[in-house]
């Protein structure tokens, strides 16, 4: 075999072994998937917590997590390191770290009484070893107040031996309490009545809780006799 046959088998094998070594490191990239929220919503006065966190098992080590906030510069938030622990740039924030023994699988941002101005997208960078680093997002949301729709207000009039049903909804995760006379009737979004008699006659009042704050609607059911 020739000097030149031999060297081009050697130039070969190293190009198929750089692709080999490409093909994994770019394997292990995308291998690495993130637990997140793409869109959260809060209302003012809510603690907010973002997760970012691996989504299973790997072999992968977590080496750094740095939070940020996507403005004209990019604010840093807060930053964890494998080695040197948690930093914040902010006050407002902390950063709880998600373990499993020792194996730290990712962390949450956490937000206390947040304000209009918190909103904005969130940015999570994940260092890991071997993969390299992931970069997710949130679209954090903030409303006023809540609201709550229902598909009637006020007054609802039914007549004996019939049904009826006041559908509403309001922010999401929110709980829901229907309540007459302090006797809990309901926890879901909507209250039923079945063959209502002149017992179910009466104020009804349905009360959402986000957890940093509640509001009340109350619907007035009317019995009329039976035509």
């Amino acid at each position: 075999m020739s000097i030149g046959t031999l060297k081009m088998t050697g130039n070969v094998l190293r190009m198929v072994l750089t692709l080999l070594l490409l093909a994994s490191i770019s394997q292990g990239i995308h291998g690495v998937e993130l637990f997140h929220y793409e869109k959260m919503k809060a209302v003012v006065g809510q603690n907010v917590s973002l997760p970012c966190t691996l989504k299973s098992a790997t072999d992968n080590k977590i080496v750094s997590i740095e939070w940020s906030k996507e403005t004209n510069k990019n604010t840093k938030l807060g930053l964890y390191s494998q080695f040197y622990g948690i930093h914040l740039f902010w006050q407002n924030i902390t950063i709880q770290i998600e373990k499993n023994g020792t194996d730290v699988l990712g962390s949450h941002l956490k937000l206390s009484d947040v304000k209009k101005w918190d909103e904005g997208i969130y940015v999570c960078d994940m260092a890991t070893f071997p993969a390299g680093s992931r970069q997710v997002k949130t679209q954090l949301i903030i409303k006023d107040d809540i609201k709550i729709t229902c598909d009637v207000n006020g007054t609802v009039e039914v007549h004996n031996g019939e049904n009826v049903t006041i559908r509403c909804t309001s922010f999401p995760n929110a709980q829901y309490t229907w309540t007459k006379n302090d006797e809990l009737l309901s926890e879901t979004e909507s209250l039923e009545l079945w063959w209502v008699t002149d017992a179910d006659a009466g104020v009804y009042t349905l009360t959402v809780n986000t957890g940093s704050k509640s509001v009340r609607k109350e619907f007035v059911v009317t019995v009329q006799p039976q035509v």
